[in-house]
């Protein structure tokens, strides 16, 4: 399952009946969010074309220019798929969602950071183990399985190079580097909001021992940004997960390692995501023996990859934040409606 944020940006001079302060957006309503019918109408059209949805709500993300311009960061969220399908899913969602603006004269940027104080857009992915055709992220106690520490302790390996597919562009680093409602630290836990990996607080273990079915449990991965390639990058989720489950020695002491529970806090001593795209081209390129395994990844893609990531020369990206904030603004809105 798929939760795609991006922001719909208004024409200059439209204002809002009801001003409020930046970043207070989440799940507001209509009147005070402008934009609730275009977001009702994506929902319509998304199943029109045949893609279930979970709801859409605003985000967190709000911005008022001088110029009465408003920008309101929305999100909508998929049911589960398999990962070949929400690939396409997110495809097809981004162009639907931009025909539907386009019909209510507004604008929509799918960017992972539209500006440097505000909250940024990502894509959380939310992975479940199916097998025989049951669910095994929880055992039979209720409690996270053994199978489930498997497949995180083998994502929160390979972690470094995803985000070669996950985070493909200069301002897909910017919304690590600000910190603003995004994941930081390669751990995993329920409460932390820095960490990759998350549990998601609305199932129970124990509560809901009885209650389980589908995909209901779940963990969230919540590095990628709406400028992935969603079928590589699933691809390498994958990937990493089965590896989880082959190489259980491993992948258990990792996810052993890296459980961080306590909330708002930075763990010390844990390694952090990439912080360019030169970075993860690096990470890409150490890892490129898991990926070109057994023929799953082609040689010839992932070095292709490697050189379009850094193609992009940002390695001085975190110095550019406090030293040259007029390039980062450049940046920003070269990449306002990419991807």
């Amino acid at each position: 399952m798929a939760e795609l944020e991006f922001y719909l940006i208004s024409a200059g001079g439209v204002g809002t009946p009801f001003p409020a302060m930046s970043d207070t957006n989440y799940h507001e309503s209509a009147p005070f969010t402008m934009f609730e019918d275009l977001r009702n109408e994506v929902l319509d059209s998304l199943a029109a074309v045949g893609i279930p949805t979970k709801y859409g709500h605003a985000e967190v993300g709000r911005i008022v220019g001088e110029n009465g311009q408003v920008m309101e960061q929305h999100e909508v969220e998929f049911t589960p798929q398999s990962l070949a399908d929400m690939a396409d899913t997110v495809a097809i969602a981004k162009w639907v969602i931009r025909n539907v603006c386009v019909k209510y004269g507004v604008s929509v940027s799918f960017s992972p950071k539209i500006s440097l104080e505000h909250a940024g857009s990502g894509m959380h992915i939310h992975l479940c183990g199916v097998k025989n055709g049951k669910n095994i992220v929880a055992g039979s106690d209720g409690e996270l399985s053994v199978e489930a520490r498997k497949m995180i302790g083998g994502i929160l390996r390979f972690a470094p190079s995803l985000a070669a597919f996950g985070n493909p562009t200069p301002v897909s680093y910017l919304r690590f580097i600000a910190r603003k409602e995004s994941p930081m630290h390669i751990c995993w836990g329920a409460r932390n909001r820095l960490a990759l990996i998350r549990i998601p607080l609305w199932w129970d273990f124990k509560s809901k021992a009885g209650k389980r079915g589908g995909c209901r449990e779940t963990f969230e991965y919540r590095a990628p940004d709406a400028f992935a390639n969603a079928h590589l990058l699933f691809g390498g989720l994958a990937l990493a997960a089965e590896y989880g489950l082959r190489n259980s020695n491993e992948s258990l002491k990792a996810a052993e390692d890296l459980h961080v529970e306590a909330a708002a806090t930075e763990p010390k001593g844990l390694k952090v995501l990439p912080c360019s795209c030169s970075e993860s081209a690096g990470n890409l390129e150490s890892d490129k023996g898991l990926y070109e395994a057994d023929g799953v990844f082609p040689k010839r893609l992932v070095d292709k990859t490697v050189d379009r990531l850094r193609a992009y020369k940002d390695r001085s990206l975190r110095k550019m934040v406090t030293e040259k904030p007029e390039e980062i603004e450049k940046l920003i809105e070269q990449f306002l409606h990419y991807g």
